[in-house]
């Protein structure tokens, strides 16, 4: 009897725990989360944990700033170079790379945001190594042999290389 006792408390405790749990929905505010989501990209692990433990906006607010601060080339000028450059990376493939982006390279700004081509495979290598040193565009791959095969579903091949990384 004292062990189903036991048994019964813990089962209480674990329900009144999850219950507590679920009631306590904080609703993250759409900038930070989305400050993370793209900055994830270029953060090191110990960033990304430190951020996900962040309790505050004010806190939050100070880990952004510091961020960007340590990534800064030159601290003497006003702007932050690699800032500049991430969010023109972002912007360029949201541009180029979004999903289902009908009007690739001619979307205006506002639109852009929403094919959200910065998660696509292509955007966060661009993101992360910026633009290839050489790009081959082909309807047909080149194999080790050297013949030609067609891609598959008449796709257009793409290879991207980054001669400076050996990739």
């Amino acid at each position: 009897m004292k062990r189903f006792n036991e048994i019964l408390l813990l089962v209480i405790l674990f329900v009144w725990i999850a219950a507590c749990r679920t009631s306590i929905n904080i609703e993250q505010d759409p900038f930070y989360e989305s400050f993370f989501e793209k900055t994830s990209l270029i953060m090191t692990n110990e960033e990304t944990e430190i951020y996900k433990h962040i309790p505050d906006k004010e806190s939050k607010e100070e880990f952004i700033r510091e961020f960007w601060q340590i990534r800064d080339p030159n601290p003497r000028t006003e702007e932050n170079e690699n800032k500049i450059e991430f969010e023109r990376r972002i912007e360029y493939a949201n541009m180029w790379f979004g999903w289902r982006n009908p009007d690739k390279g001619r979307l205006k700004p506002e639109e852009q945001k929403k094919y959200k081509g910065w998660a696509t495979d292509r955007g966060r290598i661009y993101i992360i190594l910026g633009p290839p040193d050489s790009l081959i565009y082909d309807g047909s791959a080149l194999m080790t042999d050297g013949r030609r095969i067609s891609s598959p579903e008449g796709r257009m091949e793409e290879v991207w290389s980054y001669w400076r990384l050996r990739r």
